[in-house]
């Protein structure tokens, strides 16, 4: 009895000084009597958390050995105080989180994940989380152990506040580095990462969900491509615009929006963020800036997709950095495109396609262009309306104005009635027609 009130006392300062008292507690941690390992355990936690000179007092006692190997011990309030004191020695420094790793606590310590008290799993969460936050030795020392894939299981698993060292740990391993932050997308940390987000009602969690999933996407194209593919883009902007969301959600938010789009160049999932407000829409029309000029498939599917009109819709002032990113855009399809009257062409020609024939039924697209001596040449491609975006694209020459055509006695073709929108249009490059 007297030593469990002495470790008390000890622990509260009332007694001795801290150089005299912590031997004696690691003494007490010694006892085969379980009630005074715990309340011994918890005084050196409470020691600990204070300043990395404590922590150092703890660890000179070499209280951090006899802490390890009771990791596995079947008594969980016991593990619940082991995990907790080793949690406060290792948050303070690289040196002192080596110590901790030195005593072997992996990969016993990944095991306490799945212990039937959610106390133990939450302090062993926390315990791997004030490691991995170090340096990349440590966090790699981590993945190796098999910790990654034992963290996702355990967020996949915990709920409220329990979720939240697990989640603050995959982001920790995945700030450092492409590899490390790739093994987290390996072992399926984005579903559980996601879920948090939408899912979990207190916003410092999904601030710490949206953090994280920040520091995966960051690295590279392949990187922001997983989230992208896992619609996290489109659930991060919902949570930038909640009216409810807190100040600190929505900046963390937006950071990982920004991180992870500017390194995106899977473009279908970054259209559904054409609606975005723009402080957030500059980014992504950034993005449709740099990598359309290089690829023409994807010039093609954004004017099928409606991605165009949908850029050409923005009212963005003069002279911003938005509008200089819309104007690159539009300065790689023929001005017939982007002319104001062709959004509703380019609308009308979406809804054709949708009809009954599936959008599979023949029209003609028709090329005039000038030729040598001042004549004319017409040029016909047999097409669907599925495709005839691309044609749109694909015939952009040096052309003939419709009146110039009418003035050297080129009739006109038929203007079918499907199309009214094309009457609008005073002079173009290519016409449809059957």
């Amino acid at each position: 009895m007297w030593r469990r009130r002495l470790s008390k006392e000890i622990a509260y300062g009332e007694y001795l000084p801290l150089e005299c008292a912590v031997p004696l507690l690691v003494l007490c941690f010694q006892e085969p009597e379980l009630t005074l390992k715990r309340i011994s355990a918890s005084a050196l936690s409470d020691i600990c958390k204070h300043s990395p000179e404590l922590a150092q007092t703890v660890v000179d006692a070499g209280a951090v050995s006899l802490l390890a190997k009771d990791i596995s011990h079947n008594d969980a309030p016991l593990k619940r105080q082991v995990c907790s004191c080793l949690a406060q020695i290792a948050k303070h420094s690289v040196d002192l989180a080596e110590v901790v790793v030195e005593a072997e606590i992996f990969p016993r310590i990944l095991h306490c994940l799945k212990d039937i008290d959610e106390f133990v799993r939450k302090n062993a969460a926390t315990c791997i989380r004030e490691i991995a936050r170090h340096t990349p030795d440590l966090a790699k020392l981590i993945v190796n152990a098999g910790g990654v894939a034992a963290m996702v299981d355990y967020i996949t698993e915990a709920r409220g506040n329990n979720r939240l060292p697990g989640i603050m740990t995959l982001g920790y391993i995945a700030a450092f580095s492409e590899t490390l932050a790739l093994a987290v997308v390996v072992s399926k940390g984005i579903p559980p990462l996601k879920d948090a987000l939408i899912n979990e009602p207190e916003d410092h969690l999904k601030a710490a969900s949206a953090w994280s999933l920040g520091q995966i996407g960051r690295h590279s194209p392949d990187h922001a491509r997983a989230l992208a593919e896992a619609d996290v883009l489109r659930r991060l902007l919902a949570v930038y615009l909640h009216q409810d969301s807190s100040e600190d959600l929505r900046t963390k938010a937006k950071r990982a929006l920004k991180s992870v789009i500017q390194k995106c160049t899977h473009l279908p999932a970054l259209e559904p963020l054409l609606e975005a407000p723009p402080n957030i829409l500059k980014y992504v029309v950034q993005q449709f800036a740099k990598v359309l000029p290089s690829d023409l498939n994807a010039r093609k599917s954004f004017v099928q997709s409606g991605g165009l009109q949908k850029i050409q819709e923005v009212k963005a002032e003069v002279g911003s950095k938005l509008h200089d990113y819309i104007e690159e855009i539009n300065m790689l399809y023929p001005p017939e495109i982007v002319q104001p009257g062709t959004k509703v062409l380019l609308a009308q020609l979406r809804r054709d396609a949708t009809q009954e024939d599936g959008g599979l039924q023949p029209i003609w697209v028709i090329r005039f262009s000038h030729c040598r001596g001042g004549s004319c040449r017409r040029e016909i491609l047999s097409c669907t309306l599925r495709n005839v975006m691309a044609c749109l694209l694909q015939f952009k020459t040096r052309t003939a104005h419709l009146a110039s055509l009418k003035a050297r006695g080129v009739e006109p073709f038929a203007v079918p009635r499907m199309f009214p929108a094309l009457r609008t249009i005073s002079s173009s490059d290519c016409f449809i027609t059957y």
